[in-house]
């Protein structure tokens, strides 16, 4: 985990860099879930992912990057998979790929 502080910012996360930015006083957790906890109708905010390699290449190409908003809008009848409105374009997800995005509730 690195943490680093800027002027009014503290960026944590095992990310470095790319790790979600908080203000002072903001909780780590209090609103952060990832994409296979929302809802049907709910949304999110991405703040990072943990894949690598050729699925993160995937996510990143169809727009699944920090700060893009997602919101659910599906759940198969057995669970998995799940449909995101992602820019545009539903896109369904394993839950093994889902909960790989972390996001913060809208």
């Amino acid at each position: 985990t690195t943490i680093r502080k800027d002027e009014n910012l503290i960026c944590i996360g095992p990310m470095g860099f790319n790790s979600p930015r908080l203000k002072k006083g903001e909780s780590v957790l209090s609103d952060t879930k990832t994409l296979k906890d929302l809802l049907p109708s709910q949304s999110g905010a991405v703040l990072h992912m943990t894949h690598t390699g050729g699925m993160r290449r995937r996510l990143s190409d169809i727009g699944l990057v920090q700060n893009t908003v997602v919101e659910c809008v599906g759940v198969s009848p057995s669970g998995d998979p799940s449909a995101y409105l992602i820019r545009g374009a539903v896109i369904a997800l394993r839950k093994q790929d889902a909960e790989k995005v972390a996001v913060r509730l809208l």
